[in-house]
């Protein structure tokens, strides 16, 4: 039987991206700590699991993991609701590294702006287009 599912972020620099995602984004943690090598955040003000980061050279105490020797692009796309893309946008664009300004997606219903975290994982926040 299947139950809930959600990301698992491998990160190199555990500190630095605990920082990111619970100081600047302003998530919660759920379990563990900033020393690591794993910590799971929840969607602020609940305990809804959002997503875990990981150490990623923790990952070689899987029996038999290798690392792919290949890289062809982002691997991870993190979406992000937020309930106003621009706002979301103005209060973190001096702490971000964003991929231009928001934009309406007309063809997909929201307002999204792209990012990225102190790793170079791509990140999107995203809200319903506002209607004229």
């Amino acid at each position: 039987m299947l139950s809930d599912i959600g990301p698992r972020i491998l990160v190199n620099d555990f500190s630095k991206m605990f920082h990111f995602y619970k100081d600047v984004l302003g998530y919660d943690v759920n379990w563990g700590d900033e020393k690591g090598p794993y910590v799971s955040f929840s969607v602020p003000g609940t305990e809804k699991f959002a997503f875990a980061i990981f150490l990623r050279k923790n990952n070689e105490m899987y029996d038999g993991y290798k690392l792919p020797e290949y890289t062809n692009g982002d691997n991870v796309h993190l979406i992000i609701s937020v309930e106003d893309c621009d706002k979301f946008y103005e209060s973190l664009k001096d702490k971000v590294d964003f991929i231009g300004e928001p934009r309406d997606m007309k063809d997909w219903y929201m307002r999204c702006v792209w990012f990225r975290d102190p790793e170079g994982n791509l990140l999107e926040a995203n809200s319903a287009v506002k209607e004229d």
